[in-house]
């Protein structure tokens, strides 16, 4: 029986986290830039967080990556 190469599924599986990775990262900064853009349209900090289940703190840190305040 031949032993399997464990070392080619190990950087498959190292790669399949990479993509995953990146498609997290991009659903960040999709969230980030609506929540800049819903806070640009006048809706209050607190009303933010608590719509999208971040504390107002958290808000005000993506705000001012966004540029947004």
């Amino acid at each position: 029986m031949e032993e399997k190469n464990i070392w080619a599924d190990v950087f498959e599986r190292v790669k399949a986290i990479e993509h995953i990775q990146d498609d997290l990262d991009m659903a960040y900064y999709l969230r980030d830039k609506e929540i800049a853009n819903i806070y640009k349209n006048g809706v209050p900090i607190a009303t933010i967080a608590r719509r999208v289940g971040l504390s107002p703190p958290t808000i005000h840190k993506i705000l001012k990556q966004q540029n947004a305040k």
